[in-house]
């Protein structure tokens, strides 16, 4: 095709796979021309121990991209998942080459510029990336992990949120996405961040607006990869207000006194943001200054599905290959992916609603979609991309405003900036900034004029017409709410009359519109830019009534083939293992203690395992807890086990007194329980509800504090009442041990702007204080846990688990 005679752009991706013989794992590199419909070719095999780190690895990955650019090979991007060891191998790759900077400057110079970084070696420009579908399931189980509980503005974003949505008669997802739920299923990713799943939520703004938030921050984070329509001009706004908005939570946070190790998302999940997004700008960058001619930048060819497609028709030839199999396979490899690539369309069907279905690669229905590849081959100037930068900035403050925290021009001004440090031994971490003295000038200069045109108002309107009165009063409510949002938009306005709109230039859409009252705009936007997996793959629910109606009345054809089903389920329940095993697994006995070939009743094997041992764990930590409070503590016998009991059971709702850094406050569970699993790498499962303080590893509450006033808590705190132009709500990620007592329903009563307790509720608290300090040292003792070395028990800090729920 003319566009390979011309130059042949190049994507190199990496993967490490499971194989069986000395070796644990073979690390595979693959070349794709990326352009949909091209197959991927395999480049390299290589037998890897899993003690293999980065610098070993990167050795040969240099070797590599020395060999291809010595050949003239254009290889412009590096792509890989977001392990650990292969960033900093992407990293120690980079280094090679030169270090090359673009920066985007903000109109005025009002902002720190904006760097975007990739290498140049021999004339050939590359960059890092990361692979979009394994950031969208990242970003599905930060939110679902019980380690965490991420916090923005005045709201939460936690598993609970979405087992509530998700468990709605009328939910776009299934069940099955959210309960026993498989961490890299690509299809239920999709839908939570679907706009149907955005649209659902947004139903209830008030108590979901950080869940609409984080969906639609990260759906289109993703989709400015994934989108197969969308301009390059809306995919760097999409790119630079996400980077922005992540740098102002960590601002947030901060300043609101959160440790972001347990209300952020994981240093590895920023890494990998930081990465795709830096990358996606610089191919830009790269498409638009570096090549000889003009090429289209398909963003989701950039990444890692289409070697993990061929990984998995190794795995159907042979289950558990050798190297040497491995090798003698690339042949075959080659010619299938040719055969699904030309017959894709034709004869794969997608199955976007399965549910626990893991990987669904979506590229193989590219041929389906007529690619825009004259869109695709214009990309922002520098002046456009100084715009874009400006746009972003405003709309990730639109989306404070909307987390409730004002004029976040003020509060979260921060050193946007997106380069990635090439050094192995950096994450990119960056610095914050307090310029605020400019901006505060110009939203004053806004305010006289605002005042002096609603001064003017009453001489020119009509009082006769009460409904123009009401909506010119309500647009001015929304103008001082944010006076920025007037600003964009006769910016937009003028940049339409001086210059018309290209082929190239996006539809205007404007976030910094968008209030509480009405955020359905956000549920359009995200449906304009959803990927057909997203939109096909969501549940619908009037469709399924309609389809269980039909089913009802099956025919005698199908009756026979779901009786021939279980029939032959049933005879498969001895499994495909042997020996001790298959018997283990077979037989179970009887309350006369006979042996049965019947399906176990009860959990066995692992699940058993697990059951006894958090049994065992919840035993253990009410006992260190009764020995530790014992020592010091008058009040031992009712904080030992928290009065929780399986009569009066600790659940979301609840409310209790818990430590919170040096103070004992009054904590609402009003959102999370988590219930970690026997063993050393056991799980936080969310529970709904428990019988012993034992047994639960994390509590998600909102804290109340004392107002002085007797027996009345204040839902804002003072010290940080004024910390972000006004107070919100404050929350804690505690572990189990700092929760002292359960109080009963009738105890706590919610008023104005807080709760007042019961009189048996306040003196109990009055008796804690008498003792804080004895019970605060009591709580730091618990929260270290205990290892033993040659024999000598220690305590040491305990750490957050990063394992996902």
């Amino acid at each position: 095709m003319e566009l390979a005679t011309k130059v042949t752009l190049l994507v190199l991706s990496t993967i490490a796979v499971y194989i069986t013989n000395n070796y644990s794992q073979i690390r595979v590199w693959m070349l794709k021309i990326p352009i949909p419909g091209v197959p991927a070719l395999p480049l390299a095999i290589l037998p890897i121990s899993s003690t293999y780190k980065a610098p070993q690895l990167s050795k040969y990955q240099i070797k590599l991209l020395r060999g291809m650019i010595s050949h003239s090979f254009t290889v412009i991007s590096n792509s890989a998942d977001g392990a650990a060891v292969e960033r900093d191998c992407q990293r120690r790759s980079a280094t090679i080459g030169t270090n090359c900077q673009y920066s985007i400057r903000y109109p005025g110079g009002q902002k720190q510029d904006f760097h975007i970084t990739y290498s140049m070696l021999d004339g050939k420009h590359w960059v890092n990336v990361q692979d979009s579908l394994h950031l969208r399931k990242t970003a599905r189980n930060n939110a679902f992990t019980g380690a965490r509980n991420l916090l923005l503005g005045d709201f939460e974003v936690n598993y609970s949120k979405v087992h509530a949505l998700g468990t709605q008669s009328d939910s776009p997802i299934y069940q099955r996405d959210i309960i026993k739920y498989d961490k890299q299923d690509d299809n239920a990713a999709a839908r939570l961040f679907s706009a149907a799943m955005l649209e659902h939520a947004s139903q209830s703004p008030s108590e979901y607006m950080g869940l609409i938030v984080y969906l639609f921050l990260f759906g289109e984070f993703v989709d400015a990869y994934q989108s197969r329509i969308m301009s390059h001009y809306d995919r760097a706004t999409i790119v630079l207000r996400t980077l922005i908005f992540l740098e102002q939570w960590r601002v947030f946070l901060k300043k609101s006194n959160y440790p972001e190790n347990l209300h952020f998302i994981s240093p590895a999940s920023y890494d990998i943001c930081r990465i795709a997004g830096n990358g996606l700008l610089a191919l830009m960058i790269i498409h638009r200054d570096h090549l000889p001619c003009k090429l289209p930048l398909i963003p989701h060819q950039h990444g890692t599905d289409s070697v993990e497609h061929i990984y998995a028709e190794m795995r159907k030839l042979i289950p558990d290959f050798s190297m040497q199999q491995a090798i003698l396979m690339v042949p075959k490899l080659t010619r299938i992916s040719k055969s699904i690539h030309q017959s894709g369309a034709k004869f794969s069907t997608p199955t976007f609603k399965a549910t626990a279905s893991g990987y669904q690669h979506a590229f193989l229905d590219d041929a389906d979609l007529k690619t825009e590849y004259e869109k695709l081959s214009h990309f922002p100037s520098d002046q456009e991309f100084s715009t874009i930068y400006q746009t972003a900035y405003e709309e990730s403050e639109a989306l404070w405003m909307l987390l409730g925290v004002p004029y976040p021009w003020q509060h979260l001004e921060v050193a946007t900036e997106s380069s990635i440090s090439l050094s192995p031994d950096s994450a990119g971490q960056e610095d914050e900034s307090d310029e605020e003295e400019e901006l505060e000038d110009i939203d004053s200069s806004m305010r006289n004029q605002l005042n002096e045109m609603i001064e003017n108002i009453d001489n020119d309107l009509s009082t006769e017409d009460s409904s123009q009165t009401a909506a010119i009063q309500e647009h001015i409510a929304r103008i001082v709410q944010n006076p920025r949002a007037v600003t964009t938009l006769l910016r937009n306005a003028a940049l339409l009359v001086e210059k018309p709109i290209s082929e190239g230039n996006p539809l205007v859409y404007h976030l910094q519109d968008i209030t509480t009252d009405d955020i359905t705009p956000l549920a359009s936007i995200r449906r304009s830019h959803q990927t057909i997996q997203a939109q096909n793959g969501v549940r619908n629910a009037d469709s399924e009534s309609k389809s269980n109606t039909s089913e009802s009345t099956t025919s005698h054809r199908r009756e026979l083939a779901q009786k021939m089903h279980a029939i032959l389920r049933q005879a498969d329940e001895r499994g495909s293992s042997t020996g001790l095993n298959r018997k283990i697994r077979f037989t179970a006995t009887d309350k006369s203690n006979e042996t049965t070939t019947t399906t176990l009743q009860k959990p066995g094997g692992n699940s058993a395992n697990a059951e006894v041992a958090a049994r065992g764990r919840a035993f253990e930590v009410i006992k260190r807890r009764r020995e530790i409070f014992k020592k010091n503590v008058k009040m031992h016998d009712v904080i030992t086990e928290a009065m929780v009991s399986k009569s009066t059971l600790i659940s979301r709702g609840t409310y209790g007194f818990v430590v919170s850094g040096e103070k004992i406050l009054l904590g609402h569970a009003v959102t999370s329980l988590y219930s970690k699993g026997g063993g050393k790498v056991g799980l936080h499962s969310w529970v709904l509800s428990a019988d012993s303080i034992g047994a639960l590893s994390y509590i998600s509450a909102q804290l109340y504090e004392p107002s002085g006033r007797r027996k009345q808590f204040n839902t804002v705190h003072v010290d940080y009442a004024t910390v972000l132009g006004r107070g919100l709500r404050r929350f804690a990620h505690v572990p189990s041990n700092s929760f002292l007592v359960l109080l009963a329903k009738d105890d706590v009563a919610v008023v104005n702007n807080g709760a007042q307790l019961s009189d048996y509720a306040w003196s109990l608290y009055q008796d804690l204080l008498g003792e804080r300090a004895e019970i605060v040292a009591g709580v730091v003792a618990l929260n270290k846990r205990r290892r033993t070395k040659k024999g000598i028990s220690e305590d040491v800090e305990d750490e957050v688990d990063e394992t996902y729920h």
